[in-house]
């Protein structure tokens, strides 16, 4: 029984990092209908989003497997590294927005203060 609760446990903490990153994107929806887009809290909320990409990736790295063919009580792990490649790809992708955006800001400000 007390495999089943480890199992359980390790399966429902990959799901709420998975859900925090969502979490995120959600963030920048509702940033992007409230707020101009060159801000300095949606440079913020691509950054958070970035941070939670690279813990869900590292959450997907390890997959628990436990599907058919494995014993009652027998837990393996299986590296997913497909998976892997496109989630780094896509917190290379919020990083880079998240410095543009943060570069933006500050040149915006600048512009603004010539005026």
């Amino acid at each position: 029984m007390s495999e089943w609760w480890a199992i359980a446990g390790l399966a429902s903490i990959t799901m709420v990092v998975q859900l925090w990153a969502l979490r995120r994107l959600r963030h920048i929806g509702k940033l992007l209908h409230t707020q101009p887009f060159i801000s300095s809290e949606m440079a913020l909320a691509w950054r958070q989003f970035a941070k939670a990409l690279v813990v869900a990736a590292f959450a997907m790295l390890f997959n628990l497997e436990t599907g058919v063919g494995n014993k009652i009580g027998h837990i393996s792990f299986g590296l997913n590294f497909g998976g892997l490649y496109f989630m780094w790809i896509a917190c290379l992708c919020s990083y880079s927005i998240a410095w543009l955006l943060q570069d933006a800001v500050a040149l915006k400000e600048e512009a603004e203060g010539f005026v």
